[in-house]
Parts: C-alpha cells; sequence; structure tokens
C-alpha cells in the first residue's frame, strides 16, 4: 500500500483498517461454526484458502487498483482470523487442564515472536531488493517513454522522494515519462 498508493501514515494506516476490523469481527464466526460442526480441521483449512487468495491478491495488485488492493486485504483479514482463533482453540483442545493457561501463552508468545522476526526480515528483504530493483524497472520505462539518458538519474531521485517541482524542472520530462 505504501509504495504504491500513499506514503501518508495516516492513509497507510486506514488502508488497513479492512483487515485488523474483520480479523475482530470474523474470529467470532470461526469461533461459532467450529463450535458449531465440532471441528477446527476443515474450518482451517478455508481459513488458510482464504488467507492465502488475498495475499496473492495483494501481490499482484498494480498501480491504479486501490480498490482491488482493499479488497484483497479485506480477504486476508477474513482468511487469518481462522488461525488466529483455532490455533489457540487446537491447542487449548490438545492439553491437560492443568496446563491449558500455559499452552496458550506459549502459542501466543511464539507467533508475536514469529512474527516479529519475520516482519523484521522481509522488511529488510524488500527495502533492499526495491532500492535496486525500482530504479533499473524505472529507468528502462522513462527511457522507453522518450527521457534522455542524461536526466535518468535526477528524474529517479526527484520521483524517488516525490518531489514534483524537481520533476518538473528535469529536461527532457514530459507527461508521457
Amino acid at each position: 500500500t505504501s509504495a504504491l498508493f500513499t506514503s501518508n501514515p495516516i492513509q497507510i494506516a486506514v488502508r488497513q483498517l479492512p483487515f485488523y476490523c474483520l480479523i475482530g469481527g470474523v474470529t467470532l464466526i470461526y469461533g461459532w461454526a467450529s463450535s458449531y460442526f465440532r471441528d477446527i480441521k476443515y474450518n482451517l483449512f478455508v481459513a488458510y484458502i482464504i488467507y492465502t487468495g488475498g495475499i496473492v491478491g495483494l501481490a499482484t495488485v498494480q498501480p491504479g487498483q486501490s480498490a482491488v488492493a482493499l479488497g484483497t486485504i479485506a480477504l486476508a483479514g477474513v482468511g487469518l482470523a481462522g488461525p488466529l482463533i483455532l490455533i489457540i482453540t487446537g491447542v487449548q483442545l490438545a492439553v491437560p487442564h492443568h496446563l491449558i493457561a500455559t499452552a496458550t501463552a506459549l502459542v501466543v508468545s511464539c507467533r508475536t515472536l514469529a512474527a516479529s522476526i519475520f516482519v523484521a526480515a522481509y522488511s529488510t528483504a524488500l527495502s533492499s531488493r526495491l532500492g535496486t530493483y525500482i530504479p533499473s524497472y524505472i529507468a528502462r520505462a522513462v527511457t522507453q517513454a522518450g527521457l534522455p539518458a542524461s536526466s535518468i538519474g535526477p528524474f529517479i531521485g526527484a520521483f524517488s522522494s516525490h518531489d514534483d517541482a524537481a520533476l518538473a524542472r528535469i529536461p527532457g520530462v514530459t507527461p508521457a515519462v
């Protein structure tokens, strides 16, 4: 969302609201379904399929597809709600009664620790890859659009910093570029 649509922190947070709001509401549905059907396996399977669909959809979003991005964020929230509630339920059903609190705390702690580690690893990998790929992709695209080679460096710098005034002063910049 921040790479394609906005860099404003408030707007980024607002664009993430469907994900978190749906997680909060849909966990109740997954809880009811697991109680009604007396099973967590199939609900968990369905939730992972929905979550995977949301993440794959989000990974394929292109600039200009803001509504698609919001829809896939919402779909991912619907999918993630299942594992959040059903994994804890499965752990609580699988351990002896005197260990329920310990097992629940361990699952929540492990999930939080894993999320912290993998978000940091993902952010580092994404930032390093974006730092090399985006300039090469921009250079190729603006060259094809007619920007002179001498203006590519300043164009990438101004474009990356969202400096519209500097973009307008670069020689060779046209509406097509």
